[in-house]
């Protein structure tokens, strides 16, 4: 099951409000931010934080590649002190036991 959230965003995009948001940030930038292509464009939230609210600067026009590559990158994350060490130490027992 989807989280409400989720089903709330997803009616929100179907809205005449999101359309004209939409329409207004595709004719204003015209092609993809990133590649430059004009096929297939969509309007990304590079953060959710203003949802409902957004201002364009809450929005980046991006193709459907770009997009799909936006929200398929690996998340990041900082690594617990423990790891980052253990990591460390290997590196370093490898180079001294040669």
């Amino acid at each position: 099951m989807k989280h409400p959230k989720y089903e709330l965003y997803r009616a929100y995009l179907n809205t005449p409000e999101w359309k004209a948001i939409r329409m207004e940030i595709i004719s204003i930038r015209g092609c993809c931010e990133r590649c430059k292509s004009t096929y297939r464009l969509e309007v990304h939230h590079k953060s959710y934080r203003n949802l409902f609210n957004e201002s364009p600067s809450d929005l980046e026009l991006l193709c459907n590649t770009c997009h799909k590559t936006e929200h398929n990158k690996p998340k990041k994350h900082t690594p617990k002190k423990g790891r980052k060490k253990q990591w460390a130490s290997k590196v370093f027992k490898n180079l001294y036991a040669r």
